[in-house]
């Protein structure tokens, strides 16, 4: 069982990382009150990150108390690189403070798998990002709400359940490298037809952006989301073309509510399955570099294949 109590400024009391899987507002109260409340009374601080009318529930709950600091999932859970940004700065900023960071929030997964499968795995990446933080983080998984494959994966990427406003073991869990690990992504359907656009031999960057632009009519400002892909198609280009081998090959395919990228190289790619997730001191990527950073940042999914011929990069933006 972790505790609640204050520790000196600096000290590293370890990090705790819960999934709370409850099925009725009472349910959530009984659990997350008291917890929070104890953080309060220890002088911890205090974070919640729920939807609108969680975050009152939980308010009133513990008698509008100054002290617990409510952020809205919109400011938080835009991607899963973002979210993970935020929280590291708040736990960079309190992390020589006595005490903890005792936080509860819920993200609001979307309707599509795939769209969801990146907050699966923002769940696994948060564990490596908590680890050098005193920090107690209770994950609300709502049933009443979450479509049965959420549920699973809450399993899989918690190494503790909350039960009884206290954490306990969870067997299922995996390690986040095992579980970002697993197979390789299949091939979007768009890509069984001819591409917008076919590079086989990048060598010019400043002509790739010319023919990305092309596709677009030249109303890639117009197109939500296509000036997001050609910032991160240039980033991911250019990680190739330093760190990959040649020939490295583009493709682009456009439908009206998509944009899907594939960036190949010759090398072997990466081993860390964590590469671009992380902000090293909230400034600098952790193991890997700004580039894929930013791609996470700005595309609704980053996929890696590694296959005999190459390693792809395929990224996908919604429109």
């Amino acid at each position: 069982m972790v505790t609640g109590q204050p520790t000196a400024p600096g000290q590293n009391r370890g990090c705790t990382h819960d999934a709370f899987v409850y099925d009725s507002d009472e349910m959530l109260l009984s659990g997350a009150v008291p917890f929070l409340q104890a953080g309060l009374d220890c002088d911890d601080t205090v974070v919640v990150v729920c939807s609108y009318r969680k975050n009152a529930l939980l308010a009133a709950a513990l008698g509008n108390d100054p002290r617990v600091r409510f952020l809205t999932q919109r400011s938080v859970y835009q991607r899963p690189p973002g979210a993970l940004a935020t929280y590291q700065e708040l736990l960079e900023r309190e992390r020589r403070r006595p005490g903890r960071v005792r936080l509860v929030g819920e993200v609001p997964y979307p309707d599509g798998p795939q769209e969801r499968d990146g907050w699966f795995r923002y769940e696994a990446v948060l564990n490596r990002m908590l680890t050098p933080y005193p920090a107690w983080v209770v994950c609300g998984y709502d049933t009443r709400e979450l479509a049965p494959d959420v549920l699973v994966a809450c399993e899989l990427t918690h190494p503790s359940l909350f039960k009884e406003s206290a954490s306990t073991p969870n067997p299922l869990y995996q390690e986040p490298e095992e579980y970002l690990r697993r197979p390789a992504p299949l091939p979007d359907p768009v890509q069984e037809t001819s591409p917008a656009l076919r590079v086989d031999d990048l060598e010019d960057l400043r002509a790739l952006r010319d023919g990305l632009r092309v596709c677009y009519d030249g109303r890639a400002a117009d197109v939500p989301g296509a000036r997001d892909l050609l910032t991160a198609v240039d980033e991911v280009a250019t990680n190739a073309l330093r760190h990959g081998a040649p020939p490295v090959s583009v493709r682009l395919w456009t439908t009206p509510d998509r944009s899907v990228c594939t960036v190949t190289d010759r090398g072997e790619g990466f081993d860390d399955p964590v590469t671009g997730y992380l902000l090293s001191n909230a400034s600098a990527p952790l193991s890997g570099g700004a580039g894929l950073w930013l791609a996470r940042s700005l595309c609704d999914q980053v996929e890696f294949v590694r296959e005999p011929a190459g390693f792809t990069v395929r990224l996908t933006v919604h429109h």
